[in-house]
């Protein structure tokens, strides 16, 4: 966590931000197996697809889930 002044009189610390970090959940089937994968990045996340629709699997599906950076 990033703790940051907000100048307030007294000079304490205000709120504390934490950065967000976006990750994205890739899913597909491939030989009636479902298979996951975890991108940490737009370029990643479509790159893993490409990848994925190659190799023949099909119903590939993507999620964005937000993870706070400690």
């Amino acid at each position: 966590m990033r703790a940051t002044n907000t100048n307030k009189p007294g000079g304490g610390f205000g709120r504390v931000r934490k950065e967000v970090l976006r990750m994205y959940i890739i899913t597909a089937m491939y030989q009636g197996s479902r298979t996951t994968r975890k991108a940490f990045s737009d370029l990643q996340a479509f790159t893993i697809i490409n990848q994925l629709s190659r190799e023949g699997c099909t119903e590939i599906g993507m999620r964005e889930e937000d993870h706070a950076k400690n």
